[in-house]
């Protein structure tokens, strides 16, 4: 568990800045990067709440593939060079938090499998964020980016995007109850919510949400 302050993840170890509106960008920009938690904590369990991600060069969270169980709760997200917050691994997402101003994505989430040998949900997740103005440098740039299997996007407030608001890929997701509006304003190929294109892309619930 780890609250408040300014949080820097990276090879193995964590540091822990409290220093009020100071950020200090590491690790190549990356304000929070969990690329091995079994390396770094010995475990596979994060909780984050009330931390300030802010004036990254490149992502403002990075969670790896490898890991699990890592929950950023509360927090503000913002400023970053490029997406402000990328979730791979598996049952890891953000809730209750504020994401914007980003140079690319404003939230990505990724992760699970679907091959030959292997049918692998992610569970990752994007639950009551408000989210908004993405693509401050890249103008395809969507709210939520959701590429992973078995993810849920719920009760959020996405808006001033210049695509979509959310656009992705995979299988059995949910996405329910958001508020979008303010989007598709540099696109001419783009909706609200875009998801498609292959064959693997079923099972999908898209519901409940408000779109003006």
């Amino acid at each position: 568990l780890i609250r408040g302050g300014n949080i820097n993840v990276f090879g193995g170890c964590y540091i822990h800045k409290n220093s009020g509106d100071t950020s200090y960008p590491v690790n190549g920009g990356t304000f929070f990067e969990l690329l091995n938690p079994y390396q770094a904590y010995g475990i596979c369990r994060l909780l984050v709440i009330g931390a300030r991600f802010e004036c990254s060069i490149n992502n403002n969270i990075s969670i790896g593939t490898k890991a699990e169980n890592i929950v950023i709760n509360g927090c503000i997200v913002r400023n970053s060079g490029n997406t402000a917050v990328d979730i791979g691994g598996k049952n890891c997402g953000i809730k209750n938090s504020d994401v914007y101003d980003a140079g690319n994505n404003c939230i990505r989430v990724y992760g699970g499998v679907c091959d030959n040998t292997r049918y692998d949900l992610a569970n990752n997740y994007v639950i009551n964020c408000d989210v908004h103005d993405s693509g401050k440098k890249i103008s395809t740039s969507i709210c939520v980016r959701d590429e992973a299997n078995g993810s849920i996007v719920e009760h959020n407030r996405l808006y001033n995007s210049p695509a979509a608001a959310i656009n992705g890929g995979g299988f059995e997701k949910k996405w329910r109850y958001n508020e979008i509006f303010d989007c598709v304003k540099e696109s001419s190929d783009a909706g609200a919510i875009y998801l498609g294109r292959n064959s693997k892309d079923r099972g999908t619930e898209i519901s409940y949400n408000y779109i003006h």
